[in-house]
């Protein structure tokens, strides 16, 4: 039964991603040995320092879910979290795994990226410690994979995991796994893992709404005692296109620069800083973002553009999204397809040449156009 509290927001922000100070969940040997198994965990995330709202309450309450009762249930495993860069998935994971550390102290919480999955598989086989390592994900109560997309185009890697997710999910053992891209857009994965992950239960955390990031916003310039012109708020929230994580980066560019400058924030302070953010490298463009960046920039959701619906209103901007995507992924056509609403490829290869003739034609598709590939490309 899920607890009542579950859904409540906390009371103060953080990012994606674990950095300095960190601990690590101790991990048990079979033999009884006692040593760390496991990527570090940041203390900083907790479910008190996360901020829930309508973009992430699903993720955030099936995390609560697991570390009140270390599942959420057997048709719900594995629990897969996918959102673009900077919105929580990272913080959700670590807190679930520090909650039920501090309540079950007796599981065997593993939680590891999968790069450091990558990196310790690697150097198992080399120095001939793969039983050990196999032993020591296997033996896992609770398994939690960060960052999935960085397995595709490893073959082995992923067959190791395979093997480990069978059997913990074939005992009955909870996994948790995140990924930077929706199921459908990680084609480089082995489609066995794909078939487990989409038997158990998907939530995409959504962009934060702008109410949200002036929240934030508010509340960590309350925190750090910086002082920011009130006119600059909204270009602020904008220039993070949606990252909690570059949001935070910013107030603390803010602060440093001001700090160290002996002097107040002011407007010109914030522009210099904001048109340096813009130079930073943008994160890659998926099938979620850009759908996301889209409904915002032509005021309709979503679901519309995934929608049959052929109004105008909500058919030009999908026929715009359609011609970015192939664009800007690597997407096949019937991949792309699949990724709006199970269209068929000849509908993508239509809307493009569409979008490609509204370009030249139609100065209100121009401009909608700069809009959405000005917000993609900022960092």
């Amino acid at each position: 039964q899920t607890n009542p509290s579950l859904s409540a927001a906390s009371a103060t922000p953080s990012s994606d991603e674990a950095h300095t100070h960190e601990t690590v969940i101790p991990f048990r040997q079979p033999s009884g040995e006692s040593r760390y198994f496991g990527a570090q965990l940041d203390r900083r995330f907790s479910f008190e320092r996360f901020v829930t709202s309508d973009s992430n309450r699903l993720a955030s309450t099936a995390c609560r879910q697991v570390a009140a009762n270390g599942s959420v249930g057997l048709s719900a495993n594995p629990l897969f979290l996918s959102a673009s860069v900077g919105r929580g998935k990272t913080h959700l994971l670590q807190a679930t795994a520090h909650a039920l550390r501090e309540a079950q102290p007796h599981l065997n919480v593993v939680y590891l990226s999968a790069e450091y999955f990558t990196h310790h598989f690697i150097r198992a086989l080399k120095d001939g410690s793969i039983n050990q390592f196999k032993s020591q994900l296997r033996s896992a109560d609770m398994l939690m994979v960060d960052d999935l997309q960085f397995l595709a185009g490893k073959p082995n890697v992923q067959e190791e995991l395979l093997h480990t997710m069978v059997t913990l999910l074939d005992s009955g053992k909870q996994m948790m796994i995140s990924s930077s891209q929706p199921l459908s857009e990680l084609t480089m994965l082995d489609e066995r893992i794909r078939s487990r992950i989409a038997s158990g239960l998907c939530l995409p955390i959504a962009m934060p709404e702008t109410a949200l990031l002036n929240d934030i916003l508010m509340q960590k310039t309350r925190q750090m005692q910086v002082v920011i012109p009130e006119e600059t708020l909204p270009a602020i929230t904008e220039a993070a296109c949606g990252s909690v994580r570059a949001l935070e980066g910013m107030i603390n560019q803010i602060s440093a620069q001001s700090m160290l400058n002996q002097q107040p924030v002011t407007t010109e302070l914030i522009q210099d800083i904001l048109s340096g953010c813009e130079r930073l490298s943008a994160p890659p463009v998926t099938i979620t973002r850009l759908l996301e960046v889209t409904a915002e920039a032509s005021h309709v959701l979503v679901q519309d553009l995934l929608s049959a619906r052929r109004s105008r209103n909500i058919a030009r901007p999908r026929q715009l999204a359609m011609y970015l995507a192939k664009k800007y992924t690597n997407l096949s056509l019937p991949d792309i397809g699949r990724a709006f609403g199970g269209k068929d490829h000849t509908t993508v290869i239509h809307a493009a040449r569409r979008a490609e003739t509204l370009i030249k034609e139609d100065a209100n598709f121009q401009a909608l156009l700069k809009t959405v590939e000005r917000r993609l490309h900022r960092a």
